[in-house]
């Protein structure tokens, strides 16, 4: 029995149109997709229409604000552009989403994060940056990609690793994804991958599925200021009459209110617009910290003397 004999038609079908392979070139650089195929990605089709839709039309409209960035990323990296909807599917767009020991957008391991260059420490946690986390994500699927020579596997390596994939393909002596069953590789895995799929095609054109997204949030805009010295955010948004929400929003690696001490060439996201004047206002800043610094330092070197 495949795994969706038992449930590809137990949600609702209404009049939508049902997916088009060639839509979606990417997915079927190995031929057409066999019928069980096209009936997995047309059971999530069905599940984001129905049951789930509340949550995807919020996704997707947390989405809004990262799409842009996220698309020109993968442009970059030669990643096909559809792959950013794999945020939507992991995190619903939420930098700050956790499951067990992955977090961010993309859901990172900390050990597949450390393994593409993003930070981990008392300070930061760069799986939650929209931007450094997007372009690990892209690196780590075209990786996955040259690995395996077919994007619905580099999908499967992402979720299950790649070597659950390696070992699945050695065992069952087969290159194409489609051909695993249940017992080659987790359930979770074998629906990760048309789900994926279908979340896709919903997100590129949601008013073709019947879906309409309407939502007041613009892309993120914004301009990046070096910090070279530790300085709180609550400073940083007083001297440029930056909303503190605004300015944490623009940073959800930042772990707490203050700027890496150990990293003096900092590199802070503020609204865009606002990167002059936080720049000519700094030094200021910097000044008055040492001043309080060092007349903290007597006070306190003052009283130990008594």
């Amino acid at each position: 029995m495949c795994l969706f004999s038992f449930s590809a038609h137990s949600l609702a079908f209404d009049s939508s149109p049902v997916w088009d392979e060639e839509e979606m070139q990417w997915v079927r650089e190995n031929g057409s997709l066999p019928q069980e195929a096209s009936q997995r990605i047309e059971y999530f089709l069905r599940k984001f229409q129905t049951r789930d839709k509340g949550h995807f039309v919020q996704s997707l409209k947390e989405g809004e604000k990262y799409l842009p960035l996220m698309k020109e990323i993968f442009r970059k990296v030669q990643v096909p552009e559809d792959l950013v909807y794999l945020a939507l599917i992991e995190s619903g767009f939420d930098p700050h989403a956790t499951h067990k020991t992955a977090c961010g957008p993309w859901q990172f391991t900390p050990a597949t994060a450390q393994k593409y260059g993003l930070k981990i420490n008392s300070w930061v946690d760069e799986r939650k940056n929209p931007e450094k986390s997007t372009l690990a994500a892209a690196q780590y699927l075209k990786d996955l990609y040259e690995e395996f020579g077919c994007w619905c596997l580099a999908l499967a390596g992402y979720n299950a690793g790649e070597e659950s994939v390696r070992k699945a393909l050695k065992k069952y002596g087969t290159g194409d994804f489609w051909q695993l069953k249940d017992g080659h590789l987790n359930k979770i895995t074998l629906n990760y991958v048309p789900k994926s799929i279908a979340a896709a095609l919903i997100a590129r054109t949601p008013e073709k599925y019947g879906i309409s997204i309407q939502s007041h949030n613009i892309p993120l805009s914004y301009e990046k200021v070096k910090i070279s010295q530790p300085t709180n955010l609550r400073d940083i948004a007083y001297i440029a009459d930056i909303d503190l929400r605004e300015l944490k929003n623009l940073n959800p690696s930042l772990k707490t209110l203050t700027t890496p001490p150990e990293d003096p060439g900092y590199s802070l996201k503020v609204p865009y617009g606002k990167k002059a004047i936080v720049e000519k206002n700094l030094e200021n800043l910097y000044l008055t910290q040492r001043g309080l610094l060092a007349s903290a330092q007597n006070s306190f070197s003052s009283k130990t003397q008594k």
